[in-house]
């Protein structure tokens, strides 16, 4: 039954395009991080986690043209299941639209946006977390991986900035 109704991947591709691609890379990337911020991460390493998540949630907005916006709304959850919970919903935003072709007009999705932006800011604030140290740790981790900050495989497999540090293969 799986096999009969797995969608093949030729199909997948030929009905997306780079920007499609990209979507759905930084939105998968961005739910994985926040499962990992929220999972697996010790204090220490909040920081870290909260950069990789800012990345991927920085170039999701600007492929669908967005800005996200703090947004007043009901927190169900506890914030770190709010975080999860949004990002899994512009996860599957770009899934229908990655794998099942659907058109997503983006800029209805605002909401969503403002949703995990203002989630995100909430967990920064319960942790005392300050946006720029965030950027800033980034900005000096992804130098250390690529150099002059431009993006190659084979920098992205050595992660150099890993090479001193405990878990070399994270």
């Amino acid at each position: 039954m799986v096999i009969g109704l797995v969608k093949d991947g030729d199909e997948i591709l030929s009905q997306n395009n780079k920007e499609t691609a990209h979507r759905f890379h930084m939105a998968s990337a961005l739910l994985g991080e926040c499962a990992e911020l929220i999972l697996w991460t010790d204090a220490d390493n909040l920081i870290e986690e909260a950069g990789d998540i800012e990345f991927y949630f920085y170039g999701l907005q600007a492929s669908c043209g967005m800005e996200a916006k703090l947004e007043a709304y009901h927190n169900e959850h506890g914030v770190e299941l709010e975080i999860l919970k949004n990002a899994e919903e512009l996860f599957n935003l770009s899934k229908k639209e990655f794998i099942y072709g659907k058109e997503i007009n983006w800029k209805d999705k605002q909401y969503a946006f403002n949703k995990f932006r203002t989630s995100l800011n909430s967990f920064y604030i319960e942790n005392n977390i300050n946006l720029i140290d965030v950027y800033d740790f980034n900005y000096k981790k992804l130098g250390e991986r690529y150099k002059g900050h431009k993006y190659t495989d084979e920098q992205a497999i050595s992660r150099n900035d890993k090479k001193d540090k405990q878990n070399p293969d994270s």
